[in-house]
């Protein structure tokens, strides 16, 4: 666990009102906390852990720890973030969200896997399309590198599959790279987070966590994947 030693500012007006903060390794973070429930922080930092296995790139992360002397005479932070335990994601200066063009030129691989990491996790907030959207895909101009963030929507118990096949800004690339291999390749990478489930759950913390139920409903929706109807869907 790291600690959040100075918070710098607001970094974007929405439901989760992160912050820009500095941690006591000396690394900037853009910082979760109070405005985001419980069950969306532990989505948030699950999905992080599984889409580190899964080979996605995405931000270092860690657990951060605020003290409320630190918000004491801050207002907008103390709501924001609260005190205690948060959800913090490694700054990573000169993104820009994507458009439909980059993100097909650039990335459709990671568009693919990306559509099959979204509707493994029932995470319906990844949508794109020639007119716009909301893709929480970045680009780095400086490295040309990409880099996926935001899943505290993720584990959604009304996802609607219809609705994802619709508008996630995958939907285009897996349909033109998928092939006879692809769930095999897609349970073996899978697999390496699911050999890690129960460590990763015991690094949740535990004022995160009024009950184990979110936790098993998040596990027998992750076994999924190695299921027909699974791939039945999308084949």
């Amino acid at each position: 666990m790291i600690e959040i030693t100075e918070i710098i500012r607001p970094l974007e007006q929405g439901s989760t009102k992160p912050f820009l903060c500095v941690a006591d390794n000396a690394k900037s973070y853009v910082v979760k906390g109070e405005s985001t429930t419980h069950r969306q922080l532990i989505a948030e930092f699950i999905c992080a852990h599984l889409a580190k296995r899964f080979g996605l790139p995405i931000p270092n992360f860690d657990v951060a720890y605020i003290d409320s002397s630190l918000t004491r005479y801050n207002e907008e932070a103390k709501s924001s973030l609260g005190e205690g335990e948060v959800f913090a994601s490694e700054f990573i200066d000169g993104l820009q969200e994507v458009n439909y063009q980059l993100m097909m030129d650039r990335g459709s691989n990671l568009a693919a896997d990306l559509f099959i990491f979204d509707l493994w996790v029932h995470n319906d907030d990844r949508t794109l399309s020639v007119k716009g959207g909301n893709p929480n895909v970045f680009y780095q101009s400086a490295k040309e590198e990409l880099w996926m963030l935001d899943h505290n929507l993720a584990f959604d118990n009304d996802f609607e599959f219809n609705d994802f096949k619709a508008h996630h800004l995958g939907t285009n690339a897996w349909n033109q790279k998928r092939d006879m291999l692809s769930a095999g390749h897609y349970q073996n990478r899978a697999g390496k987070c699911l050999a890690d489930l129960d460590e990763i759950f015991s690094l949740v913390p535990n004022e995160w966590c009024a009950s184990d139920d979110f936790l098993e409903h998040i596990r027998l929706l992750l076994g999924q994947i190695n299921s027909n109807d699974f791939w039945g869907r999308i084949s």
